[in-house]
């Protein structure tokens, strides 16, 4: 893979420690050959370190996952709604608040119950500071892997709920439309975040168990 392609992958060092920080588990867990699943985000970083290393992923599985962030080729409205979401993450994340909880909770899991928005909720307070999660999200709008989807040469299995509120199935269709030979499949769900309660679950799980002959 050129460096260049991976530099420009992503505006500033992020990306590539992103990409670093998954080589060192694989090497650390001692994993020689593996199936490789991300979700959302995590799927550029999967392309990245497929191509940088063809001959350890055996399959490459990307569910709701995305090729370039906002700012390439989003509208002028969809950047700046995403600055106002970054701003409210800085204000809101991990606080107590329904209002800020719903908002956000619903872009992830629309179709979630009082207890998954609660669950939902509590994960954001423990995982990351308000700062860092905006900050990611500020990043997420930069990404930009489209350099590299041609040169991917892992088996590749593109996975995408049809109606998903916070990646757009139509950025899910472009990664299938470029990475060589993957196949694109749609799950009838509007959650980013899939529920093992809805009708998409055993779907999700029966085309994964194809595509990896389990």
């Amino acid at each position: 893979m050129a460096t260049g392609a991976l530099g420009r992958a992503f505006r500033g060092r992020r990306f590539d420690t992103w990409v670093r920080d998954l080589a060192t588990v694989v090497d650390a867990a001692g994993i020689e050959r593996f199936p490789l699943l991300e979700i959302s985000r995590g799927g550029a970083i999967a392309i990245a370190y497929a191509v940088k290393h063809p001959e350890r992923v055996t399959q490459l599985v990307l569910y709701g996952a995305f090729a370039t962030g906002i700012k390439h080729g989003g509208t002028a409205e969809d950047i700046e709604a995403h600055r106002a979401l970054a701003s409210l993450l800085r204000l809101g994340w991990g606080v107590n608040n329904p209002a800020f909880c719903k908002t956000f909770t619903c872009r992830f899991i629309p179709e979630a119950t009082p207890q998954h928005e609660q669950w939902f909720d509590e994960l954001q307070r423990v995982s990351t500071s308000p700062e860092h999660a905006a900050r990611l999200m500020e990043r997420d709008d930069d990404l930009d892997v489209r350099p590299l989807l041609s040169q991917v040469k892992t088996p590749t299995l593109v996975i995408h709920c049809d109606r998903d509120q916070a990646v757009a199935p139509e950025r899910g269709r472009l990664l299938a439309s470029q990475i060589p030979g993957a196949r694109y499949v749609s799950l009838p769900s509007a959650n980013h975040l899939m529920l093992e309660e809805e009708p998409a679950w055993p779907l999700f799980l029966a085309e994964l168990g194809l595509f990896l002959n389990w």
